[in-house]
């Protein structure tokens, strides 16, 4: 399977349970269509015993093709949390990628304001709380990954010293 629409399609399925007070079932299910196979397993309660075939349709949706590659959310100073504007971008990365065979790369970013080491640190604790929320959201953890870049790859060019919002922030960058 390598797309979401590989789901898609006219299933052929087989069953089978036996229950003495506790037991278990499973559900073989085959995509006529591409060869796609679903194992499904269940716990049981009760007193049963069965077996049967039967068919299934499942169509899934392929996730948008226009969904942006870039997303940028910005941090308040100092704060290395997904703040209440941050969460809607998130939520906008996890609507479009989630589902998709793409890397997430987060790359961190802070001002010109304090020392470039604490700087670094702060970009790497933004770029995690980016990748726990996203994580959190149900996307795989090792689809994501992390980039500190602290005050050496300004989004806005700046002197040294000056505090600018659009500097702290976390650049969002899908990768297929």
């Amino acid at each position: 399977m390598m797309r979401v629409s590989d789901l898609s399609g006219d299933y052929t399925a087989a069953q089978g349970e036996a229950t003495i007070l506790a037991g278990g079932g499973g559900t073989s299910m085959k995509n006529n269509r591409n060869n796609v196979t679903l194992q499904l397993k269940s716990n049981t309660q009760g007193l049963n015993i069965g077996f049967g075939g039967q068919g299934m349709s499942i169509r899934v949706a392929e996730p948008p093709v226009n969904a942006p590659r870039t997303y940028v959310l910005e941090y308040g100073f100092n704060k290395d949390w997904v703040g209440q504007e941050g969460r809607p971008v998130l939520d906008r990365v996890v609507m479009g990628w989630k589902c998709r065979y793409a890397k997430i790369w987060l790359f961190g970013h802070t001002d010109t304001t304090g020392r470039e080491d604490a700087n670094l640190d702060l970009a790497g604790k933004r770029a995690a709380a980016a990748r726990d929320y996203l994580v959190g959201a149900g996307v795989n953890p090792e689809r994501i990954g992390i980039v500190a870049q602290g005050e050496n790859h300004p989004l806005v060019a700046t002197a040294n010293g000056v505090r600018l919002r659009s500097n702290r922030a976390v650049v969002v960058v899908i990768q297929e």
